[in-house]
């Protein structure tokens, strides 16, 4: 990874980092629904890959050479209806060797329905593959809520 991957991801990071504490600090003393930004979850998860196969990795077996992964999550409300739930994931051994995103964004239409945008993209570092590009998936759609909220 060059020195401008590098600087453009720090500064990525660095933007959701303050996004995340600025809408941290806009709950504190605040009980309205309708908030603005409302942090529902943030969490950092740790893994230990037992096992992996994906054909983007071409004859390379990750698991053997890259034993963890981890993830920040976090899912967000605005204005009562509207969510975005995050997922950045990446595997590493000492070093950072593939990432990727996934979130969904999407409209509660009542108490049953929603609508909603689904993204995935995964990407290797240190890696070309010019000829087939890195996965990316993106779905949009609609949930009917049998049981929604425990109820």
């Amino acid at each position: 990874m060059n020195l401008y991957g590098f600087l453009k991801g720090y500064m990525i990071g660095s933007v959701i980092a303050i996004l995340i504490l600025c809408a941290l600090r806009c709950q504190e003393g605040r009980a309205s629904e309708w908030k603005l930004l409302q942090v529902d979850d943030l969490n950092l998860e740790t893994t230990k890959i037992q096992f992996k196969r994906d054909a983007y990795f071409n004859d390379h077996d990750p698991a053997k050479d890259w034993m963890w992964g981890a993830a920040l999550n976090w899912n967000v409300r605005t204005l009562k209806y509207v969510y975005w739930k995050n997922r950045f994931h990446l595997d590493y051994d000492t070093q950072v060797r593939h990432v990727g995103w996934k979130f969904e964004a999407g409209i509660n239409l009542g108490k049953y329905f929603d609508t909603f945008w689904q993204h995935h993209s995964q990407h290797m570092l240190e890696s070309e593959r010019d000829d087939i590009g890195f996965p990316v998936e993106d779905r949009y759609g609609l949930r009917f809520h049998f049981i929604k909220d425990g109820r």
